[in-house]
C-alpha cells in the first residue's frame, strides 16, 4: 500500500517505522530531506508523483486543519 507522512518529528517518524516494518510503500512530506524515502515539500508535489490509500497527517497539531483542508481541496478520499 502506498502511504503518505505529512510531517517528519517524533510521531511521523514512528508511523515510517511502523509503517515500512509492514512492507508498505512509504513517502513523507516534510521540509526536511529524509534519506531513503520520497520526500515532497508540499502535497500537492506528493499527489502529482503518486497516488495514497493511506495518509498520516503527523505534523504540528496547530497545522492538522489546515492540513485536511488541503487534503479536501486535492479531493483526497482514502484513509
Amino acid at each position: 500500500m502506498n502511504c503518505l507522512i505529512i510531517g517528519y518529528g517524533s510521531i511521523g517518524s514512528r508511523h515510517v517505522s511502523i509503517l515500512k516494518g509492514l512492507n508498505h510503500h512509504v513517502s513523507i512530506v516534510s521540509s526536511q530531506d529524509i534519506e531513503g524515502f520520497p520526500c515532497f515539500y508540499n502535497i500537492e508535489k506528493a499527489f502529482d508523483e503518486k497516488a495514497y490509500e493511506y495518509v498520516v497527517i503527523s505534523n504540528r497539531t496547530c497545522d492538522h486543519y489546515p492540513t485536511l483542508l488541503d487534503l479536501v481541496k486535492i479531493r483526497y478520499n482514502g484513509h
